[in-house]
């Protein structure tokens, strides 16, 4: 029974034997990014609206334009400055692992 747990056998001064059982850790960080900290903020999942520790959660980075392709070259052409360049949004999403593994944005759990 004990061979899947990590065990500490302890002797004190009048010889009373103590056995502390530790279940194994599967992950060193514990599937935290972050370590040293007491509490993170929680972000909910993009997809399922769960709440998801921010550290823990999958972050995809997007880079949009804020206008349409097809907009974009007569915004250009129309625009009284010369070589306008048209702003973009940076967007991060969060999803929590069984979401990111579900859509494939992780491919391992």
């Amino acid at each position: 029974m004990l061979l899947f747990y990590q065990y500490k056998i302890k002797v004190d001064i009048k010889n009373n034997i103590y056995i502390y059982i530790y279940m194994t850790k599967k992950r060193r960080n514990g599937g935290h990014r972050v370590r040293n900290r007491g509490r993170v903020i929680r972000v909910n999942c993009n997809n399922c609206g769960c709440r998801v520790a921010k550290d823990k959660a999958i972050i995809k980075k997007l880079n949009r334009c804020i206008i349409n392709g097809n907009i974009q070259k007569d915004i250009m052409d129309a625009s009284v400055i010369p070589n306008y360049i048209i702003p973009k949004i940076h967007i991060n999403e969060y999803y929590c692992i069984s979401c990111g593994v579900h859509m494939k944005i992780k491919q391992f759990r």
